[in-house]
């Protein structure tokens, strides 16, 4: 700031002091409010000025550029070879040992073998034991015998050729039961019977060999044959002998079966039975769908009658909607299959000897739809429901006679049956995994109200996890609905009364530790709830039962 703008500023503080001294009066100034100076304009005096010159000068240059070809010679090396690693593959076990005991005094062993790896033979053998002492108490608060044994033995091979694989398994099984399940009320509690009394002995044995094409490109082609025989304690015997297998070539295929039965009692009756079937089918496929059009002709006769003939439609679509997500897929089929002897016995053991002749079980059609697929590795899905005419089916029934009414016998019945199923499997991650079935039954049948010795529903859901490599757990829940049964009164003709047996709920745990990669020990525990239940009419189950043991790898 120069001297002339600070002696501008200085004036109005000097003026009043200068007036006072030439008046010598004394002057009061009243202020109404603080003085606020403000400047309205200002200019900022450059004290360097500079000069704009009008005469513009724009420079310019030329430039050029000269081409050269720049060569980059090359040279051969020649190239190490890779140092590899051999891949160690990992030694397998062959076989394992596991022990146990439970209660009921139930002992059981099994014991695997295998062969290592090999491109051209793979087989073993399977050796199981399984059996109970125990004694339950029936609705009268008898206490009666209801152990059996369950003893199986299998060897298994498969050679693998250019063209084809043959495959061969023998097995045996015995198995016994002990009918212990007396009408509470018509079961005397002082009487006392010897295991002996209500024993029965099964016997069973199998021969199966199999062939499979290795070679699709030409002509696809697969085959079983079986031979079955049963005994039991009573001198009944049954031989089956089975045929399967299938031809293909491009979308052209045939599937053919045939099965003979022959089986005798001590009653004396003798019941043959021979069903043949042929099924040619055309197949369309492509990316999205898949598509087979075909029939069913089959032939079936039982000795004493004549020959039937059945053509039944056999077809099938399934087209995929969303990759891998949704396939929805429906069809319909049909045919005529044999009711052996030992298919009941495998479903219900405590059955009558020599009142069983061998019949057949007629599918008239069954109509299905449903939808099936996966989200990726987290689950899988398969939903199901169905329709279907059956004629010559069996239920099981109570003999009617006081000295036989703890076994059963078979009697033919036809009905029309709705079912709808779900199967769920999801895997949220590599150490927990969630498994899921469950079906609904509706059926049609007469003269009854209600289906027979058959559940409305069954359920069962089962969890697995595994922690650290170490502990494996699993927890697993059955369900199964009211069953119905005819209540016969002996010496009471053509009375008939239909029972109600309450469903089940049956909950297990199962628990395995791992001391070392080859040795485990493990608990299983068993309707841990202490629930009564029936399986069959009169045959109340064992209750909680504990089981533990050990299982060696080697």
């Amino acid at each position: 700031m120069n001297k002339l703008s600070r002696l501008l500023a200085l004036l109005p503080l000097v003026l009043p002091f200068v007036g006072m001294a030439q008046d010598g009066l004394q002057q009061e100034l009243l202020l109404t409010k603080p003085y606020q100076p403000s400047v309205n304009e200002a200019v900022k005096l450059d004290q360097l000025p500079g000069m704009i010159d009008t005469a513009t000068i724009r420079p310019s240059f030329n430039y050029s550029i000269t081409s050269q070809r720049l060569d980059s010679p090359l040279s051969q090396s020649t190239a190490r070879a890779a140092g590899l690693q051999p891949v160690q593959t990992p030694e397998l076990n062959i076989g394992y040992l596991r022990l146990g005991l439970g209660t009921y005094r139930t002992p059981m062993g099994e014991l695997a073998l295998n062969t290592r790896r090999s491109e051209k033979f793979s087989g073993g053998l399977n050796l199981s034991h399984l059996s109970s002492d125990g004694k339950v108490e029936l609705d009268n608060g008898h206490k009666v015998f209801s152990g059996f044994s369950d003893n199986r033995f299998s060897a298994y091979g498969k050679t693998f050729f250019r063209a084809f694989s043959l495959s061969a398994d023998v097995g045996y099984r015995r198995l016994v039961s002990h009918a212990y399940g007396y009408d509470p009320h018509g079961f005397p509690a002082h009487l006392h019977l010897a295991r002996k009394d209500i024993r029965n002995i099964y016997q069973m044995g199998d021969l199966n060999v199999a062939v499979r094409s290795l070679n699709r490109s030409k002509v696809s082609y697969s085959g079983t044959l079986s031979l079955r025989n049963t005994t039991d304690d009573f001198d009944a015997r049954e031989r089956q002998l089975m045929l399967a297998g299938e031809l293909q070539k491009g979308s052209m295929g045939l599937r053919y079966m045939a099965d003979m039965l022959d089986r005798s009692d001590v009653m004396l009756q003798n019941g043959r039975a021979v069903t043949t079937a042929g099924n040619p089918y055309y197949l369309i496929t492509t990316d999205k769908m898949r598509l087979e059009l075909g029939a069913k002709a089959q032939l079936f006769k039982e000795e004493g009658d004549h020959m039937h003939y059945r053509l039944y439609p056999v077809a099938e679509i399934q087209y995929e909607l969303i990759h891998d997500a949704l396939i929805p897929f429906a069809g319909v089929n049909g045919g005529v299959r044999t009711r052996s002897y030992r298919s009941m016995i495998e479903e219900n053991p405590h059955l009558m000897s020599g009142y069983n002749v061998p019949t057949f079980t007629d599918t008239r059609f069954q109509i299905y739809a449903g939808f099936k697929g996966s989200l990726g590795s987290l689950a899988q899905y398969y939903l199901r429901s169905s329709y279907s005419s059956v004629k010559g089916d069996r239920v099981f029934l109570n003999a009617d006679t006081p000295a036989s009414q703890n076994y059963f016998f078979a009697l033919p019945v036809s009905y029309k049956q709705f079912t709808m199923g779900v199967d769920l499997y999801v895997q949220p991650s590599d150490n927990f995994d969630l498994t899921f079935k469950g079906t609904y039954y509706h059926y049609e049948v007469e003269p009854w109200n209600h289906m027979l010795d058959r559940p409305d529903f069954e359920a069962s859901l089962v969890a697995r996890y595994v922690y650290e490599s170490r502990w494996s757990l699993q927890f697993d829940v059955t369900a199964t609905g009211n069953r119905y049964y005819l209540d016969l009164i002996p010496d009471v003709p053509d009375f008939q009364s239909e029972v109600r047996i309450d469903g089940v709920l049956n909950f297990g745990l199962k628990a395995e530790y791992f001391l070392t990669n080859r040795l485990s020990v493990f608990t299983k525990l068993s309707n841990f709830t202490t629930s009564k239940y029936y399986r069959w009419m009169n045959y109340p189950i064992q209750r909680f039962q504990v089981m533990g043991g050990v299982t060696f790898a080697f």
